[in-house]
């Protein structure tokens, strides 16, 4: 038997695709990029920290609202419905602050009774700039077109309403927005509520003015 030749066998030549590096270049936009996006957060934080403090310092103080008058006119009252009311209100906003402006949002006020809304949600739809220690009169009209009580709170208003003297209350929902110089506005919302309105009806009890003797008390505000 002749002797069998074997073939050389010959390694693989290596993969240039598999072992290749990533470019320079490839490196250094993608450290750049890191880099950025660092710097960029870092500002971020930075910024949010500085505005944090000098709000801290300014430290600003909500708007005060006051209730100057109200008026009641066309009150029909039943035993548990009030059918038809119509109301005026005279309110003032001012800002109490010497260093920040405030924007008032187009807020929400209604007439309520205890507990129980009297007229409809009105919004307000301007807007308008309070600029510091200045106010502005709103002068808004609601009205009520049918409501149905609970017994005991239909008990209490008609007996109020028959001894002339009605007290309500004003309930308004705020947002409200804080300026100073270049920095970062702040935003809050506010539920205000004025209570203890005292009305005194006239004898047809049909009509009623506001003769409360709080008005240099304002309402209470509180944030949501």
């Amino acid at each position: 038997m002749g002797n069998a030749h074997s073939l050389p066998i010959s390694n693989p030549a290596p993969n240039q695709y598999t072992s290749q590096s990533r470019p320079p270049n490839d490196t250094r936009r993608t450290n750049f990029a890191h880099r950025l996006v660092l710097a960029m957060l870092s500002m971020f934080f930075l910024i949010s920290a500085i505005s944090c403090v000098v709000w801290l310092v300014l430290h600003p103080q909500d708007p005060v609202f006051r209730v100057n008058s109200l008026s009641v006119s066309n009150f029909t009252l039943s035993n548990s419905q009030l059918t038809a009311a119509n109301y005026k209100i005279e309110l003032t906003v001012t800002n109490p602050n010497q260093k920040i402006d405030l924007s008032i949002e187009p807020l929400q006020i209604s007439v309520r009774y205890k507990r129980i809304s009297l007229s409809s949600n009105t919004t307000l739809n301007d807007s308008f700039e309070l600029g510091n220690m200045s106010s502005r009169t709103l002068t808004p009209e609601l009205h009520t077109k049918g409501v149905q009580f609970r017994d005991r709170t239909a008990e209490d208003m008609v007996r109020e309403w028959r001894n002339g003297v009605i007290y309500f209350v004003v309930k308004m929902e705020v947002g409200t927005r804080y300026r100073a110089t270049a920095w970062p506005s702040k935003q809050r919302s506010m539920e205000v509520t004025c209570d203890k309105l005292k009305v005194e009806f006239s004898s047809d009890k049909v009509t009623g003015k506001f003769v409360n003797g709080r008005m240099d008390l304002p309402c209470r505000s509180f944030w949501v």
